[in-house]
């Protein structure tokens, strides 16, 4: 993922970075669920 927090935060227009950090994690651990359901049709 390119670009810095702060860019994020303020592009999601959020206040805290606390909160723009909820969504990257949240998106970090959808891309590992979605890896894991690739990794399954494959083996």
């Amino acid at each position: 993922m390119g670009g810095d927090i702060k860019s994020l935060q303020t592009i999601m227009g959020h206040t805290s970075v606390k909160t723009t950090m909820i969504y990257l994690k949240m998106s970090e651990q959808r891309q590992q669920n979605l890896m894991e359901n690739f990794d399954a049709l494959l083996y």
